[in-house]
């Protein structure tokens, strides 16, 4: 019944349960109406035909209506008409026996249907409509207005009552509990995939489906606590802008298969040639973020910064094609003196990739902002290959 929540709104699935309860709900009335219905057969032979028993007909009648006409009928229909059922054969029993008789069990169980499906303003009124009826009877039996119409020795001594109350106390809580645990089961499931998904999302912000290194919004958390953990300490750090050099060339000539093995394999190398500590990150397409932790100079970032270059140069192997391609790496090295926010210090980082554009690619470039002027001036360490001349792609 729910095998599937992925074209479903929580409203739909409510409903879904409220028209599976109803309809077990109807079943079991039918089922006990019909193993019932020889005992009022005989009870008419007995005492002559009586309202109970025309009225045990009808609810048969209408059991087998509602049970065969279920998928057309409304939730609303269904169930006004299964409360409307329960409170009249509450009448008739607060009628012919008071409050010695077993119907008032329906009485109840009416109610309990519209708390559970009805909405609010429905569910006081059908409240209000039972207390009503009850108030009826308690003033009337205690004002000797209403008499009982049956003698209730002769009536408790008959077996067809009692048979009625065992099938009503058994079968019809029998169906209400089978429903509720098959509701409890539903939304299990439910929850099953609701945590499923959101996972999967979790895992989508965080990580990149493709590298599997982590994504911007993990790398910026990163950075965040790199900065707070700079605060407590005079060491520096350093974040990198990388954009790879010649990857929209490879994908154009070899294919968007051929760029993602080129990311995978770069990734991996970039995540082999870095620190534990360190963070590399894909932060969008071909560009990638990396935050060094605690990094002696400028110098010593710059030095990483080569290795990667070197490591990215290394040929790609992609079904017996050698895909070559390089990077451009921007480096803003800070301590907790000389940056502003991790924003200005990524856009610093990708001013000074853009400045290694420039110079000719496969170069890193670092950004500086020296105390005495406010102008960033720019200290460059290039590392040339000839398979990538100089000029922007």
């Amino acid at each position: 019944m729910l095998a599937s929540f992925d074209d479903i709104s929580p409203r739909q699935l409510v409903e879904r349960l409220h028209h599976s309860l109803l309809n077990r709900i109807w079943g079991g009335v039918l089922l006990v109406s019909v193993l019932s219905f020889p005992a009022s057969i005989i009870l008419w032979m007995d005492v002559g035909f009586q309202t109970e028993i025309a009225f045990h007909m009808l609810c048969v009648l209408l059991g087998v209506v509602m049970v065969s006409c279920r998928k057309m009928l409304s939730l609303q229909f269904k169930s006004m008409a299964l409360i409307l059922s329960c409170f009249v054969v509450g009448w008739f029993g607060f009628a012919g026996f008071g409050l010695l008789g077993a119907e008032w069990f329906y009485v109840v169980l009416g109610i309990t249907i519209g708390g559970m499906i009805l909405p609010k303003r429905v569910m006081f009124f059908v409240w209000g409509v039972a207390l009503s009826m009850i108030l009826i009877f308690m003033q009337g039996y205690a004002s000797g207005y209403f008499t009982l119409s049956h003698d209730i020795g002769l009536y408790h001594q008959q077996y067809e009552p009692w048979i009625l109350l065992m099938m009503a106390s058994v079968l019809l809580p029998a169906f209400v509990i089978q429903q509720q645990r098959m509701n409890q089961d539903a939304l299990y499931t439910l929850y099953g995939e609701v945590k499923r998904q959101r996972d999967i999302i979790a895992k989508q912000m965080y990580f990149d489906e493709l590298t599997e290194l982590p994504a911007r919004h993990l790398a910026l958390d990163r950075l965040d606590m790199e900065i707070r953990r700079l605060n407590r300490s005079s060491q520096m750090s350093a974040v990198m802008f990388l954009d790879l050099d010649g990857f929209k060339a490879a994908n154009d000539t070899y294919g968007h298969a051929a760029g993602d093995r080129v990311l995978c394999v770069v990734s991996r190398r970039m995540s082999d040639a870095l620190r534990e500590e360190d963070t590399i990150a894909r932060y969008g397409g071909d560009e990638f973020l990396v935050i060094l932790h605690n990094v002696a100079d400028e110098k010593s970032a710059l030095s990483v910064a080569q290795r990667l270059i070197k490591k990215i140069e290394e040929p790609v192997d992609f079904e017996g094609q050698q895909v070559l391609v390089s990077a451009s790496i921007g480096v803003r090295v800070f301590d907790r003196t000389n940056y502003e926010s991790k924003e200005i210090l990524i856009i610093q980082a990708d001013d000074a990739m853009y400045q290694a554009k420039n110079k000719g690619k496969g170069c890193a470039v670092a950004f500086a902002v020296p105390a005495t002027i406010k102008t960033p001036s720019l200290l460059e360490a290039c590392v040339h290959t000839p398979e990538f001349p100089e000029g922007r792609n």
